[in-house]
């Protein structure tokens, strides 16, 4: 199968900048396919897919939005405004290249729902760092990530799996109501038994106090199975109890987050959650979750090696 090449569309009305941005991930040995189009106006259709960019082989769909905020006809703000607005469609995540280092403009920016806000270097090197960085954070690591939700309040389930697909870079989401139920999808049992249908969770978002099992349910079985331990897992409660806190990352909690009021709030923890495990390496695991075993002979970690 040929490797995905990421498309990248460039919104931007100043040509020296198109032209730098190109010069930034070709110098930075990226190749990635840049669509560019000058404003506002241009990039809604083209989201929109509007004649002419209606022919996907001329004009790819986006795997992000490089936004410039400073246009002429429809500014940045006004074409995330519009994204925000979409119903139906499910856009790229965008990422604000902009002149602008205001707070305000920075503000109104991640608001609106911009994924990362980037201003723009006068330094070409820096530049370079900026592509590397969009390619590492939103391109490279795109690829579908399974997350499985554990909480029994239904609200919360639905508000967390819109949140993480709202980011739109690959989140595929399993909610369960409870410990008892997480630990069952991930052992593969039951009406989990089909790993196609229920693959192991690349990440494990947990609430605490469940009926039918608890999140330290999910922990415990996790730690009393080192080969799987390596899935990250992230408490996620209403609790901030020190004790629970204390438990939870005796029993290898990789973060405890106490619950946000508001969708805002959460949003906005989600995404900070994505960029965190967007820039982490995590061991290999087969289709069961467990650890490819690896080569350690010769090497710092030999005398750990089972």
């Amino acid at each position: 199968m040929a490797e995905h090449v990421a498309n990248i569309l460039l919104v931007e009305d100043r040509d020296e900048d198109v032209i730098f941005f190109r010069r930034a991930f070709k110098s930075a040995d990226l190749r990635h396919t840049i669509t560019h189009v000058p404003d506002g106006d241009e990039a809604i259709k083209y989201l929109s897919r509007q004649p002419p960019y209606n022919d996907n082989g001329l004009y790819p769909v986006p795997d992000v939005i490089v936004l410039d905020l400073k246009m002429p006809k429809r500014d940045g703000f006004e074409v995330l405004q519009w994204l925000r607005e979409q119903e139906a469609l499910r856009p790229a995540p965008v990422v604000v290249l902009t002149s602008s280092d205001r707070a305000e403009d920075i503000r109104k920016a991640k608001d609106l729902g911009a994924g990362s806000y980037y201003t723009k270097p006068i330094d070409f090197t820096k530049l370079v760092g900026v592509a590397k960085d969009i390619s590492r954070r939103w391109l490279m690591r795109r690829r579908e990530h399974w997350l499985l939700i554990a909480d029994d309040d239904e609200g919360d389930r639905f508000l967390l799996q819109r949140a993480f697909e709202k980011l739109n870079v690959g989140y595929r989401v399993h909610s369960v109501h409870s410990g008892g139920e997480a630990v069952a999808l991930i052992k593969g049992e039951g009406k989990f038994a089909d790993r196609k249908a229920y693959p192991f969770p690349s990440f494990i978002l947990t609430d605490l106090k469940m009926p039918d099992g608890d999140g330290f349910e999910i922990l415990s079985y996790l730690k009393q199975h080192p080969d799987i331990l390596v899935v990250p897992v992230v408490m996620l409660s209403g609790s901030d109890d020190p004790d629970d806190v204390r438990q939870a990352y005796l029993l290898g909690a990789s973060s405890f987050i106490v619950k946000p009021h508001g969708l805002h709030a959460l949003e906005g923890i989600v995404q900070k959650l994505h960029y965190y495990w967007s820039e982490c390496e995590v061991p290999l695991v087969d289709d069961s979750g467990h650890a490819v075993r690896t080569q350690s002979k010769g090497k710092v970690g030999e005398r750990f090696a089972r």
